[in-house]
């Protein structure tokens, strides 16, 4: 019989209770809080009360912030890969039995969720993202900050 995890990761690339993805990840937080496993939450904020500060790894001064001149086309991957890279070291910990991520670029997290036999990983990638990737003919592998990805993971 399945149990449910007993320390979960949830990475997202947005800020908690924030419009659009916000509401999705402040629901499932409340939920994974109130059944006793959210170990850790990484996100760019938080904006609601529901969840307590030490479980929520705000990015909301990280150095990264400095480049959100860039256009849109820029700093949202670099914000996706920061979320994922901070994930990533998370995990590292070895503390957590299950990972959510929210991107394709978290593959870097999953592999680390496997070398530390972490049990469980769940990700989720937007139907844009495949179609994006699809109509421009990527390769079956793109390489990215020297991290080989493959599209089909996520």
């Amino acid at each position: 019989m399945e149990r449910f995890p007993s320390s979960l990761l949830y990475a997202i690339n947005t800020k908690i209770g924030a419009h659009g993805l916000g509401v999705p990840a402040l629901e499932t937080l409340k939920l994974s809080h109130a059944l006793g496993f959210l170990e850790k939450a990484v996100c760019w904020g938080n904006l609601s009360d529901a969840i307590p500060k030490e479980l929520i790894r705000s990015l909301h001064s990280h150095p990264t912030r400095l480049l959100s001149w860039m256009g849109r086309k820029y700093y949202t991957p670099l914000k996706r890969r920061t979320i994922a890279h901070i994930a990533r070291q998370e995990l590292a910990r070895g503390r957590y039995d299950c990972f959510h991520g929210w991107s394709g670029e978290s593959l870097g997290a999953l592999r680390e969720a496997k070398s530390v036999a972490c049990r469980r990983c769940l990700t989720y990638r937007r139907a844009t993202e495949t179609r994006a990737r699809r109509n421009r003919g990527s390769p079956s592998e793109s390489v990215t900050f020297g991290l080989r990805q493959s599209p089909s993971v996520g």
